[in-house]
């Protein structure tokens, strides 16, 4: 199962989700959010502390590395509606940054990363929603996340995200129009859907934080300590503090309301906008009401029991969205880092100067063949040609010096065609061979093969069918084994015989069957038989031997050794003969 991870990096809080499954089923299999940390680390360094924060909640989650997804702050982006003469997407992309410049004074172009999501196309021209972002604002939460220890494959905003989460639970029908509303720190994304596509983006610069007093928007250790400096009691701070609180999201909501009416009476769609889907931090007020009589609803874009929390799973659904891009689900693609992401473009760069520098290499290399060739043709030929004609007079003989060749009597022309042709050549006064010495001499010598396999069959030197193992090989084997230790035994041979066994299978191949009658002498039976299972031992460790059956010895009369009889040793000389054939002379010792 795929596994897939989206990361909504705010100004002041992040969302991890990671699901797992396939584009038709998934579930989430781990979640976090929490608000960033406001202090420094040890090194006074507020980056590394929020990388530290970040990578736990990662590994906490088991986030998958290799598919993670990152979904930045809206408030940062700014959007533009552009017509361009063509819907061809390769074409969009090449002319975007121009088209878009003249809608952006406040930035220059050079330091803006620009992304666009067709609208409506037709043939001749198709009509744009760009969105631009500076690479500043981007690389932050890129730096923040590789700081964490994972890089993400791409980065889209909270808009396209939420618009994603939508369309994958259902809730954008062909029949009717929505408003999407991501609820930020600092900003508000709202997406206007019509029968089940996107219209139009913008942003509200108001968030669940926007004007609290320093010390309410995020949590930290000194609010204790500054109530105390001012003679004030803690339950007095926190008491202030909530009411600021309060206070500050009564207002932020009052102020979104305000906005999203505007968006209902600027918005042109074709159906009537039904209702308003709300996701992202939660304001106490907005979920419930209602906007120019068009009800608010909490965006719930998961499943039942998909893994998501009971209660409060608002701010996840943009991370969600995220995440659902790793599995394909995505409706719009959205692209922020096409132009970071290392080697994009690269390629295209390089493509024509890299033709034009083969096209000259491969010109210069056939020249300097070409001229080589020239010079080495001569001396080719007159080599080639001075060894096929001693090869000739070599198979042929020479009538000059009356000097007969080892090739007789010469195949005649109805037995072997290229051999009376090649003869009849060399007899000439002045052989042609047209540059086709080579080939010549290669057929040469397939046709001498030919004879002499031929001369074998006629000898009866040669068979198809191949010879059983040699009974001599197979006991000059073992003898070799006695004659390597001969210093050391006194064996005495009585009677040998071998006979060749043929093979019935792979686990029986064919061997031969050493019978032997032997002796050992020695000073008592003891030293006698210790010399016999040596000699056991030793044939054992031959890689030639297939198999020995151990035989009792019996005590000479005079004590002085040890009787063994009938005692088989079963050789496979095709083993010994893949080894090379070693010396029969002091065994295949090993």
């Amino acid at each position: 199962m795929a596994r897939s991870c989206g990361i909504r990096i705010g100004p002041e809080r992040f969302e991890i989700v990671v699901l797992d499954g396939s584009s038709k089923r998934h579930r989430i299999v781990g979640w976090a959010a929490d608000e960033f940390v406001s202090g420094l680390d040890e090194e006074g360094d507020s980056l590394t502390a929020r990388a530290k924060q970040l990578e736990a909640a990662f590994e906490e989650v088991k986030g998958p590395k290799d598919n993670v997804h990152l979904v930045v702050n809206t408030g940062m982006a700014a959007f533009r509606r552009l017509t361009v003469p063509f819907s061809d997407r390769a074409k969009i992309e090449q002319v975007l940054k121009f088209e878009v410049e003249s809608d952006l004074p406040q930035w220059s172009i050079d330091d803006v990363v620009v992304d666009s999501h067709v609208l409506t196309s037709s043939e001749n021209e198709a009509d744009l929603l760009a969105v631009a972002l500076q690479k500043s604002d981007l690389s932050s939460p890129l730096e923040l996340c590789k700081s964490a220890g994972f890089e993400p494959l791409e980065a889209e905003i909270e808009a396209t995200a939420v618009f994603n989460a939508a369309m994958s639970a259902g809730l954008c029908n062909i029949d009717d129009s929505q408003l999407l509303v991501h609820v930020g720190d600092t900003a508000t994304a709202v997406v206007v859907v019509d029968s089940g596509e996107l219209r139009d983006m913008r942003v509200i610069h108001i968030g669940a934080h926007a004007g609290q007093p320093a010390g309410v928007a995020s949590k930290d250790e000194g609010t204790e300590d500054q109530a105390d400096e001012e003679g004030l009691e803690v339950g007095q701070a926190e008491a202030s503090q909530d009411y600021e609180v309060s206070r500050s999201q009564e207002q932020a909501v009052k102020r979104i309301v305000r906005e999203l009416g505007r968006t209902l009476s600027a918005a042109r769609t074709i159906n009537e906008i039904s209702a308003i889907y709300v996701c992202g931090v939660e304001l106490p007020g907005l979920v419930g009401g209602s906007v120019q009589d068009v009800p608010i609803f909490v965006l719930d874009c998961f499943d039942e029991d998909s893994g998501q929390p009971a209660d409060g799973f608002g701010p996840l659904v943009a991370a969600y969205g995220g995440a659902l891009v790793g599995l394909d689900v995505a409706t719009i693609a959205a692209s922020l880092r096409r132009e970071e992401l290392k080697f994009t473009g690269t390629w295209e760069r390089l493509e024509f100067p890299l033709a034009i520098a083969t096209m000259l290499i491969a010109t210069l290399l056939g020249v300097i063949n070409i001229f080589q060739h020239r010079e080495l043709s001569t001396l080719e030929i007159a080599g080639a040609r001075w060894y096929i004609q001693s090869t000739a007079s070599h198979v042929f003989g020479d009538l000059k010096k009356a000097k007969r060749g080892y090739l007789y009597p010469v195949p005649t022309a109805k037995e072997s065609p290229f051999l009376a042709g090649f003869k009849a050549r060399f007899d000439a006064k002045e052989p042609v061979w047209e540059g086709d010495e080579y080939n010549a001499l290669d057929q040469l010598v397939l046709e001498l093969q030919k004879e002499n396999l031929k001369m074998e069959k006629r000898l009866g030197t040669h068979t198809d069918f191949p010879q059983p193992q040699s009974a001599f090989v197979a006991a000059t084997l073992v003898f070799s084994v006695l004659d390597a230790n001969s210093d050391k035994w006194r064996p005495s041979l009585r009677r040998v015989d071998a006979l060749y066994q043929p093979g019935r299978n792979k686990n029986q191949p064919e061997t031969v069957r050493v019978t032997m009658d032997l002796v050992f002498f020695a000073e008592d039976t003891v030293e006698a038989s210790r010399d016999y299972e040596g000699f056991l031992s030793e044939l054992k460790r031959q890689s030639w031997l297939h198999a020995v059956e151990e035989r009792s010895s019996k005590d000479l009369d005079d004590g002085k050794g040890v009787l063994v009889e009938a005692l088989p040793i079963t050789v496979n000389v095709e083993t010994w003969l893949k080894n090379d054939g070693l010396k029969v002379n002091g065994g295949d010792q090993q």
